[in-house]
């Protein structure tokens, strides 16, 4: 990557502490708990749909004319 850090330095939890919160939260310390759910809710709007819109291609009514 692009720092000296491996993963686990950088967000301040180990991968086992990340399997046990996956399995039950209360399964780790308070402060990485926090840590966890601070990163899900910084990273929420990743699982967000991407907005869109319809277009109708339908060709508009000219009978009036």
């Amino acid at each position: 990557g692009l720092s000296d850090k491996t993963d686990e330095e950088q967000f301040g939890f180990t991968y086992k502490e990340l399997d046990a919160y996956l399995e039950n939260p209360k399964n780790v310390d308070e402060k990485v708990r926090e840590n966890i759910n601070f990163r899900v809710k910084l990273n929420f709007f990743k699982r967000l749909h991407i907005p869109s819109f319809y277009v109708d291609t339908t060709p508009p009514d000219t009978s009036f004319f």
